[in-house]
């Protein structure tokens, strides 16, 4: 895995060594993390930078309903961690992680089950 990623970043004009910060996805997608600024999509042949424009989130970025579901959750499920939520006509699904330590953690994301928001 990690000789086909130095080859897609090298592919976009980027040299991943051993020592990167870089991460992926399910898709394909390579991210590298060039500084605590920059951060680079690697994917399908192409390149794409998005630059950190802020340390904080905006409330007004997050609706307060998915934050009080996402704590909820977190709270009633300790040991588990709520990553996604799914809204449908009815109560809302939470697929629950045993991880969301992306950098760190291989299986970071992968949910273990899901959770209606009313159990």
């Amino acid at each position: 895995m990690f000789t086909d990623q130095q080859s897609s970043a090298a592919k976009a004009g980027y040299q991943l060594t051993g020592k990167s910060v870089a991460s992926g996805d399910s898709i394909g997608y390579l991210y590298l993390f060039v500084n605590n600024q920059k951060l680079v999509r690697i994917g399908e042949g192409l390149a794409t930078d998005y630059q950190k424009t802020s340390d904080q989130v905006s409330e007004k970025e997050l609706p307060q309903q998915s934050i009080t579901i996402f704590k909820q959750m977190d709270d009633k499920y300790p040991g588990e961690v709520a990553s996604t939520i799914t809204t449908k006509a009815d109560a809302p699904i939470v697929g629950m992680s045993a991880s969301i330590n992306y950098l760190t953690d291989v299986t970071a994301g992968q949910i273990t089950e899901n959770k209606s928001v009313t159990n």
